[in-house]
């Protein structure tokens, strides 16, 4: 089939609604890139540190983030001095005390499990292999 030059589209759009439709399909398109970022670390975290998200409530937070950081880093000692800085004086000390309690003895439980676990998957008499 062959066109001249005289051919016009079926719609015409304004300009803006064309914006508005790219600007659009953007913002969704890094939204659900977000999201998709947010469950790989939560996938991450469950595996590394899967008692965490019982000492925190919202993961991404700032605090949570800070303590997760220095965990990471065996900076256990600091945890305490972090939730306090992180929360100011939205929280007592005895809320910031009972936060790095609970996180050292989360912390406390979860190498005890990784011990055990070790112990008993990769034991070399298990295996068949003597030990040395």
């Amino acid at each position: 089939m062959y066109y001249r030059g005289d051919v016009t589209p079926h719609r015409t759009w304004d300009e803006l609604y064309t914006e508005l439709q790219h600007v659009t399909r953007q913002h969704e398109f890094i939204t659900s890139m977000y999201v998709q970022a947010k469950l790989n670390s939560r996938a991450l975290l469950d595996q590394v540190f899967p008692a965490f998200e019982k000492v925190f409530g919202n993961l991404f937070s700032a605090t949570a983030l800070r303590v997760l950081q220095s965990c990471l880093n065996n900076e256990f000692e600091k945890v305490e001095s972090i939730i306090e800085e992180q929360t100011g004086k939205s929280h007592s000390k005895d809320w910031v005390g009972e936060k790095a309690n609970q996180l050292k003895q989360t912390l406390l439980n979860w190498a005890n499990n990784k011990k055990k676990e070790h112990n008993t998957k990769h034991s070399p008499c298990r295996d068949g292999i003597p030990p040395i």
